[in-house]
């Protein structure tokens, strides 16, 4: 369908994403690829259908690409192909909403098949990512083809502009999705949108087992595009390395305590990321490097860490162990990671990891109303001021939005919100102090200057899906379009049931992207995205996926097939 539709996608050939149009993905050539898709079709339709008329409906569809082969009429040959998948799919999507079958009863076997070949290609990307640089005849490498990498680039290119819209626009699209269910008889039987989210537990031994795992895939990811095999120049791989390498060899030069605690509160990028350069100039103390070198290396800390992270917050939110697993294991190969190690956002990343953290306490806070869990959510959300400014006026509208929806409910103890709500306060209270103490920017100034240098507002209306674009496809690698995500994001926002608090905060934490997205350019829409926990909700879909028959081959080839593109992506961070 796409070497015949020619559609334009966006490819990773090496550190830059270029412009590529699907012209020639043929695997063996032109008539052999059609005439096995045609013959695979017609097997299915005499195997599957229930009607009597199955075998007329077979010679039909095989006689118009006879006659289009024998004719030469080359429009009936590309009828009979491009509409083997959408009649295959329209089929088995009507059999399984309707109460009226059509099909025989093998409802999971295309599955099974499905899972195996993605199983397959997913294996294959990752030896090709990986053995490429090793092969001793790069000539004949480069015409080995990555079909999941090619069918990765074609599906993200299509579908993950309109997917990252509808993620985004959670609230209304949840509220419209019931509403339309609720009116359409089919699928008022078929389709649940209020699924809970059941307690779950694992074995300590067994979560220890797969979240070192998880941390170790982190970890290698971060290494791979490092590797003298992938970056031959040994150049950074951090867009950011340079200057945060620049402002670190600066503090070591510093005079004073007076000049280190000047450079890095006032000096350094408006003094917007204190703690994280303070970070990064220990461990630069503590490794005997470079630090240049050292700092491009923090991913390998700063990866695991988000795993953990993710993990706790994750099953704060759930209490399900297996959900909690899912999420560190997309949050090894997420947005956050790959953009990360690409862009070198290290502050960002920081503060987000502790952001996280603090909606651990913030949540516990709530179930239990204990001091220690709000002095400990007050201590982490000021460590976030003083680490990102940006990241923390996220999370703060994030949590002032969700605290203020969540008043109405039983959930929680009124008292227990208002209290939050006031340690709120208090933080823009120390960003208030802080700008009059330092006469730096603060947080929500900054973020004002931001939006007025992009010129954020609605000149931005006309443009915006050109710059939605930008961002999921052309920068950062075009790692915001990983559709599979998104798809599992999609299929969390349908299923969940939308009076869960725990959903009421993922559907407001999605949401706050809506602005950027209708009034920012791609720079303001990538740095409120990477703010977002995309894998939580992931994670929720991938969980309910697996609860569905075939859920094992369904899981494992996911899983595969996103390591497999994580992989060839970092493995094409170092080239050049």
């Amino acid at each position: 369908m796409a070497s015949y539709i020619t559609i334009q996608i966006y490819y990773l050939p090496k550190r830059l994403v270029s412009k590529f149009v699907f012209t020639d993905g043929y695997i063996v050539n032109n008539y052999v690829d059609h005439l096995l898709i045609v013959s695979a079709i017609v097997i299915w339709i005499v195997l599957s259908l229930r009607s009597n008329l199955r075998f007329a409906i077979a010679i039909i569809y095989g006689g118009v690409y006879l006659a289009g082969l024998v004719m030469g009429i080359a429009i009936l040959v590309e009828i009979t192909v491009v509409t083997s998948i959408p009649l295959v799919a329209s089929l088995s999507i009507y059999d399984k909403l309707s109460s009226r079958k059509i099909l025989n009863e093998h409802p999971n076997l295309y599955v099974s098949y499905f899972s195996i070949m993605v199983i397959a290609f997913g294996i294959t990307g990752i030896i090709i990512s990986l053995a490429i640089p090793l092969l001793t005849a790069p000539t004949i490498s480069a015409h080995i083809p990555n079909y999941a990498y090619a069918i990765f680039a074609i599906l993200g290119s299509t579908l993950s502009p309109i997917f990252m819209i509808l993620i985004i626009n959670a609230a209304p699209i949840k509220v419209l999705a019931i509403e339309c269910i609720k009116r359409i008889s089919i699928l008022k039987r078929k389709v649940n949108t209020s699924l809970s989210i059941p307690h779950e537990e694992t074995s300590a031994r067994n979560k220890i087992v797969f979240l070192t795992l998880i941390v170790l895939l982190a970890l290698s990811l971060v290494l791979v595009p490092h590797l003298s095999t992938f970056n031959k120049s040994n150049r950074l791989i951090g867009a950011d390395s340079a200057d945060y390498a620049y402002w670190e060899s600066l503090l070591i030069k510093s005079s004073s305590p007076q000049d280190f605690l000047r450079k890095v509160f006032v000096i350094f990028e408006n003094g917007d990321r204190p703690v994280t350069l303070i970070f990064l100039f220990a461990i630069t103390k503590v490794i005997p490097s470079e630090p240049k070198s050292i700092i491009d290396l923090v991913p390998a800390i700063l990866g695991p860490a988000l795993v953990i992270a993710i993990y706790f917050l994750t099953h704060e939110l759930t209490s399900n162990d297996r959900i909690s697993l899912f999420a560190s294991f997309l949050t090894a190969i997420s947005f956050h990671m790959l953009v990360g190690i690409y862009a070198g956002f290290y502050a960002n990343w920081f503060a987000l990891i502790i952001g996280y953290i603090a909606f651990v306490f913030l949540f516990r806070f709530l179930k239990t109303l204990k001091k220690i869990n709000l002095v400990a959510y007050f201590f982490l959300i000021t460590l976030v001021l003083f680490s990102n400014t940006y990241t923390w006026t996220i999370l703060t509208m994030v949590t002032s939005v969700f605290l203020l929806a969540i008043l109405g409910l039983t959930h929680y103890s009124k008292k227990g919100v208002f209290f939050l709500l006031i340690v709120i306060l208090a933080s823009v209270a120390i960003d208030v102090v802080k700008i009059t103490i330092t006469k730096s920017a603060g947080g929500i100034e900054q973020d004002i200057s931001v939006a007025s240098r992009q010129q954020v507002g609605v000149g931005q209306l006309p443009v915006r899906w050109n710059n939605l674009i930008d961002t999921t496809e052309i920068y950062y690698a075009g790692a915001f379009s990983n559709v599979i995500i998104l798809t599992l994001g999609l299929y969390w926002l349908f299923q969940s049931d939308i009076r869960n608090p725990v959903n009421i905060f993922l559907v407001i934490f999605m949401s706050i992207g809506i602005l950027p997205l209708f009034f920012g350019n791609w720079l303001v829409q990538s740095r409120v995205f990477y703010n977002i926990p995309f894998q939580i909700p992931a994670a929720i879909g991938l969980f309910y996926v697996g609860r569905e028959k075939n859920g094992i081959m369904i899981l494992i080839s996911v899983c595969i097939w996103l390591i497999a593109m994580a992989v060839r992506t970092v493995s094409f961070l170092g080239t050049s």
